[in-house]
């Protein structure tokens, strides 16, 4: 059975610090669908100035116009389980 994580990663590069939350998926579509609302919300801020994104869709990085440049980065990823 394949499982996707939704992987929201905060970096605060002038503090030296991240934060990292999982959420998890067994359909690709409603992976992306949690992803796209994630980085909507997030572009919402007034601080945010530009995001990136993949070609795929699978991953973003939202930076922000503040002093301690913070980076948002929300990535869509498969695992596979075997059943033994």
């Amino acid at each position: 059975m394949k499982y996707y994580a939704l992987l929201h990663g905060v970096c605060g590069l002038a503090e030296g610090y991240s934060d990292t939350t999982v959420r998890w998926f067994n359909d690709l579509d409603k992976a992306l669908e949690a992803k796209g609302k994630l980085v909507a919300i997030l572009m919402d801020d007034d601080n945010a100035e530009s995001c990136t994104t993949s070609t795929d869709g699978t991953e973003s990085v939202i930076n922000y116009d503040i002093e301690e440049c913070e980076h948002e980065i929300v990535k869509n990823h498969r695992t596979q389980t075997h059943m033994a």
